[in-house]
């Protein structure tokens, strides 16, 4: 399970949307703590300046700089209520991150011991159905000879029919298995794949 793991991990889109979030919220800490800094912001200009005329000399030229520096000494306790309202929401994404990470790790793993499981009972279905093939043979060759019943061969061939039945509907619960467990992993595969190689675990 753990190759599916890491495809869960890395493809469903529930976990990259709560991972962004915790990226989101971890810049709000960092914007809020922020706030406890200076804040230093310079302008200047350069240019001419003449209202008599249109004609400019270099004793028309006029220049001009500034710094402008704040700094809240004191805000009654608002940017430490910032940073930890960020940090709450933070702490709470992450656990919700946590608890879904994990319901996925227990999603994949389920998915994947059903499909082990759907795999076991295919194989036990198809000698199922070769025991009934073989069984209706011995059965229809001892009529023939006279030594069995039209009861007894019609057993055989509703033993076939039965254990036929119940391979397709392993075979469906089978692809269903595969369904399951990719729809867990968030991997889209082509079906057709399933099909050609139903009994083994690893999908082509």
């Amino acid at each position: 399970a753990e190759e599916w793991l890491e495809e869960a991990l890395q493809r469903r889109p529930d976990l990259k949307q709560l991972s962004e979030i915790v990226e989101s919220q971890e810049e709000e800490i960092r914007i809020a703590e922020a706030l406890s800094w200076p804040i230093v912001s310079a302008s200047g200009s350069w240019g001419f300046d003449r209202s008599s005329n249109i004609r400019y000399t270099n004793e028309d030229q006029s220049s001009a700089a500034a710094i402008e520096v704040r700094w809240e000494l004191f805000t009654a306790g608002r940017r430490e209520a910032q940073i930890r309202a960020a940090r709450s929401a933070r702490a709470e994404v992450a656990a919700q991150l946590k608890r879904l990470r994990l319901a996925v790790e227990s999603e994949v793993r389920q998915a994947v011991i059903d499909l082990a499981d759907a795999q076991e009972r295919i194989k036990l279905q198809r000698v199922n159905l070769q025991i009934a093939l073989e069984s209706r043979r011995i059965v229809t060759a001892a009529y023939r000879a006279g030594t069995e019943t039209l009861t007894r061969l019609n057993e055989t061939q509703r033993d076939v029919t039965t254990a036929d039945a119940e391979l397709s509907r392993a075979r469906v619960r089978l692809r269903q298995a595969w369904t399951d467990l990719r729809a867990a992993a968030g991997v889209n595969v082509d079906p057709v794949a399933t099909e050609q190689a139903p009994d083994e675990l690893t999908p082509p």
